[in-house]
């Protein structure tokens, strides 16, 4: 069986599908009881940040959105995420420069470029 988010994002990228149909497996999303996966997402374009806030907030709950490396490794601190997303190319300590860093200090934490 699919989770409800993988099959909401599979309609929401198809034409045909209604806003009705969207709006029910969103709600499946929502009514699910279990413990929300903390994400950071940490990108330096604001739009694309968005986006994947708007994709994963129905299942997922984010925990912040920073624009820069150095941001993203103090960030992990406060948040404490169990997952964080993260560009490869940020101003001031690229995404896999910072990963390695958040890596060393919280092992249990998984990071995807």
């Amino acid at each position: 069986m699919k989770r409800p988010l993988r099959h909401l994002i599979e309609y929401v990228l198809d034409d045909d599908v209604s806003l009705e149909y969207v709006d029910a497996l969103k709600k499946t999303c929502l009514r699910e009881q279990r413990p929300a996966t903390r994400i950071l997402i940490a990108d330096d374009h604001q739009l694309m940040a968005d986006a994947c806030k708007n994709l994963l907030e129905p299942e997922f709950l984010v925990v912040g959105i920073v624009t820069d490396g150095r941001d993203l490794v103090n960030a992990t601190a406060e948040f404490k995420p169990d997952i964080i997303l993260l560009d490869i190319y940020m101003p001031r300590l690229n995404g896999l420069d910072a990963g390695e860093q958040i890596k060393k200090t919280n092992p249990r934490i998984n990071w995807y470029s």
